[in-house]
């Protein structure tokens, strides 16, 4: 009954007409049989079946027949009637969303448009929106590993590698520090060097500087600018590798670790961004991702490098390679 509340009253009287009909169509049809088996019963010959198909049965089948062919007329056409209405709504609704996720795609929802978007109802046009955002970030990351794969980052991430091997089998160790996600990388890097790599179940001897007890205690102590100089000053020797991870490369403390390691005859590799900041001149091998832009590029490349020199290191010493060989 929730389809006929849909329809013009005259097309809702129709079909309950229609209805009507076929219930009494089919009451006929059910005291024709009664009849019939009434009939037999009392030995009623075949003429008499005739009459009562001519009679009963077939007039009620004729009523049965007669509504359900005219409901299902009435009911196909209301139904090509929604058909039609619901693919004109499609393609009018497919050009909103192509045209609104174009104007979305070049204005990529900043700023106000953003926090608008996010406060207001979700729609399928915010859903474009995001979609573009998301290719955007994935093909800018893309361009700046292109541009990463320089001559001169592939020779760099090579003599990183060497050095890595050299200091190692001459007894020296490995220190990796960073602020922020660039702690996480060198964390990362100490954990892939010193854990064991799947052709050489022997690790190496590398440590992160990111134990929160110290770190919380230098800073509280001498400042934060401390940090990563004062570990360096206390546990690295001469020959050592110090790795530093900086966006930026002005951060106060990676600076001062740097300039500490080489007072202590340490090597130091460094992981820069941008222009390389304050450390850059300052270490025997920097590798520096060509971007000024937010940090987060920076580090999605210098996470990928520590995984590629990683890979160096553990293929070299598979097959006992000796840089000074």
């Amino acid at each position: 009954m929730i389809i006929l509340k849909r329809i013009p009253p005259w097309a809702r009287r129709l079909i309950q007409a229609l209805y009507f009909l076929h219930v009494l169509g089919s009451i006929i049809v059910l005291l024709g049989f009664l009849v019939e088996e009434i009939r037999i019963s009392f030995g009623v010959g075949r003429y008499g079946l005739a009459v009562f198909v001519l009679k009963w049965w077939f007039p009620g089948g004729v009523i049965v027949a007669t509504s359900q062919f005219l409901s299902h007329i009435l009911y196909t056409e209301k139904l090509k009637e929604r058909i039609k209405t619901l693919r004109d709504n499609l393609v009018e609704l497919k050009s909103d969303i192509y045209e609104q996720g174009l104007g979305i795609k070049e204005k990529h929802l900043k700023g106000d448009e953003l926090k608008k978007a996010i406060s207001g109802k979700y729609s399928v046009e915010q859903d474009v929106g995001w979609m573009s955002m998301a290719r955007t970030e994935l093909e800018e990351a893309g361009q700046v590993l292109i541009r990463s794969l320089k001559a001169d980052n592939l020779r760099l991430i090579v003599s990183a590698a060497e050095m890595v091997i050299n200091r190692v089998f001459s007894g020296n160790k490995i220190i990796t520090c960073g602020n922020g996600e660039s702690q996480a990388i060198a964390s990362h890097l100490a954990e892939r060097l010193s854990s064991c790599f799947p052709e050489r179940k022997k690790g190496l001897p590398a440590i992160s500087i990111s134990d929160p007890v110290y770190i919380s205690s230098v800073a509280d102590n001498l400042g934060f600018e401390h940090v990563f100089s004062q570990f360096v000053s206390s546990v690295g020797m001469p020959g050592d590798i110090l790795f530093v991870f900086a966006g930026t490369g002005n951060e106060e403390n990676v600076v001062r670790a740097v300039q500490e390691a080489k007072e202590k005859s340490m090597k130091v590799v460094a992981f820069l961004g941008n222009e390389g900041g304050r450390v850059r001149g300052g270490a025997n091998v920097e590798i520096l991702v060509p971007y000024t832009g937010q940090s987060d590029r920076i580090q999605e490349m210098h996470i990928k490098i520590v995984h590629v020199l990683a890979l160096l290191v553990e293929k070299m010493l598979s097959v006992g390679y000796k840089p000074d060989s």
